[in-house]
């Protein structure tokens, strides 16, 4: 599970809020899928329509403390989804995410250091 943020879009010191950009990267197995021996596995993986994703099992993935979650569209859901030979699932997307910060404090504005713990879980 990969989680590198490309883009800090927004601080909202009032409401404490904090709006990034980021491109999450998950793999799973999945032994139930039966592969196609005949597809071109060359390199090891298939790739397929994101949209498929509807069609696999996948991870619920819990954001604490989250406001909004958007994910671009040009004409569909801008991502990606393969299908890898070893029978697992590598979905990737890109996706802008606004979480509540606690504990923001701006008295000590400029010299105001901060952390925001972004919290990620499953089921």
């Amino acid at each position: 599970f990969k989680l590198p943020v490309t883009e800090v879009s927004e601080v909202n010191d009032h409401k404490s809020q904090l709006t990034i950009r980021l491109a999450y990267k998950l793999r799973w197995p999945e032994h139930r899928m039966v592969l196609n021996e005949s597809a071109d596995w060359k390199d090891g993986e298939i790739n397929v329509r994101p949209d498929l994703i509807d069609y696999f099992w996948s991870p619920d993935i819990i954001i604490h403390d989250l406001i909004s979650f958007e994910k671009p569209q040009v004409l569909n859901d801008v991502g990606a989804l393969e299908i890898l030979r070893d029978q697992s699932v590598y979905y990737k997307v890109r996706s802008t995410v606004t979480v509540v910060c606690k504990g923001m404090e701006f008295s000590r504005f400029p010299m105001d250091q901060h952390i925001c713990l972004f919290k990620l879980t499953s089921y």
